[in-house]
């Protein structure tokens, strides 16, 4: 279960132990390392137009000396931070938040258990976390939380298993789950962590073998496991899928690119994640698009021709027009339209119909996500342009 589509590759060479993350309905990936050593460059993944766009670096223009690779990373509202990672020094600390909006990375308080790579990053609620990971003392197991508010961190309560570095982690249901990794041997098993209560409870080992520099992230509810170096000293192509009502595994379609270890996997809100690049004994620059809940098979796709949105750009209103195929008696259409920061500015269902109007209703001049889902066809997204 599951289908692998290919997509637009990364626009540079092939690079290995990168961050990522998503904000509004695009896909970030930043730092790694490739061929010619760290990197700090940032770049969009935009899903509906199969397209990269280079954004900031990390650090701005002046950010000479911030590459990095192996860093930790989390998302809160509609802002990315990145935390730590190796580089011209071994251990960095440094915290950067992303403000995707206005393309703006901003310094922030400083990581406080000092220099950390190779942990995980993840956020629940309106907190986020650092937790795991390899320090200038050896691996560690601790955990800490960081209020984006108060710009403050506070150390929780420490993983239960072993100290271990290249875990991953993903979160369900604003419970947090984090496994696999390497103490010295590679690991499969997997712990929860409860934000309201402060406290872990063991959870069912990862179905494949025990590995590091896998990925990990959720999709409908459900967790998924992938890639990686694992006890065989192979590099791994299969993909696994946790439920957590039933604290089980199951295996899905394997990736169709080459094996590999230290990829970057992000989830959409179009319920796809995108992944790719890392390391196989060369760094790949492949990127790929993941669908759990599809064969491929007899499946229709919504296409960029089926949806015009005009006038574009929108003074007072605008008209989104339908191909006349996707209207039928069974086929529901959704349209959501976001603006940059995430947020929902207003959402219509319809049904038999091949055209809505839209009023600009206060919306301020910018660039803002039309969300397009059709039951039968799929989703695509657009930019609606205000003035």
């Amino acid at each position: 279960m599951g289908f692998w589509t290919l997509r637009t590759a990364f626009p540079t060479n092939g690079r290995s132990a990168a961050t990522g993350f998503c904000i509004g309905s695009a896909a970030y990936v930043s730092c790694g390392i490739d061929s010619a050593g760290y990197k700090r460059s940032t770049y969009l993944f935009n899903p509906a137009s199969n397209s990269w766009t280079q954004m900031q670096s990390v650090g701005g223009v002046p950010g000479s000396g911030l590459g990095r690779d192996v860093t930790m990373s989390f998302t809160v509202g509609n802002y990315a931070y990145l935390v730590g990672g190796q580089g011209s020094i071994a251990y960095f600390s440094d915290t950067w938040k992303y403000d995707a909006f206005n393309d703006v990375w901003t310094q922030v308080q400083t990581f406080p258990a000092g220099g950390r790579r190779s942990g995980v990053g993840f956020a629940i609620n309106s907190k986020g976390y650092v937790a795991l990971g390899q320090t200038a003392t050896g691996l560690q197991n601790d955990l800490w939380e960081y209020n984006t508010v108060a710009n403050t961190w506070i150390q929780k309560a420490n993983f239960p298993g072993t100290a271990r570095r290249l875990a991953v982690c993903f979160v369900i249901n604003s419970i947090a789950y984090i496994g696999t990794g390497d103490d010295g041997i590679c690991k499969g098993d997997f712990f929860s962590y409860d934000q309201s209560t402060n406290a872990w409870l063991p959870k069912a080992t990862l179905a494949g073998t025990p590995r590091y520099g896998a990925v990990g992230f959720t999709l409908n509810g459900k967790g998924y496991v992938g890639f990686g170096y694992d006890n065989t000293l192979s590099n791994k192509k299969d993909f696994w899928e946790y439920d957590p009502t039933g604290d089980s595994w199951l295996p899905m379609a394997n990736f169709p690119g080459s094996a590999r270890s230290n990829a970057v996997a992000i989830s959409c809100p179009n319920n796809k994640a995108y992944m790719g690049i890392g390391y196989d004994s060369l760094y790949r620059n492949d990127w790929w698009e993941f669908d759990p809940l599809s064969n491929g098979i007899n499946e229709n796709h919504l296409g960029d021709n089926q949806v015009a949105i005009f006038p574009n750009p929108m003074v007072e209103s605008t008209t989104i027009n339908f191909d006349a195929a996707l209207v039928n008696a069974n086929e529901k259409i959704t349209i959501s339209i976001f603006d940059m920061q995430g947020k929902e500015i207003q959402k219509f269902e319809m049904k038999n119909e091949t055209q809505i109007k839209v009023d600009r209703e206060g919306m301020s001049p910018g660039i803002y996500l039309v969300n397009v889902v059709s039951s039968h066809h799929g989703s695509l997204t657009k930019r609606l342009m205000v003035e």
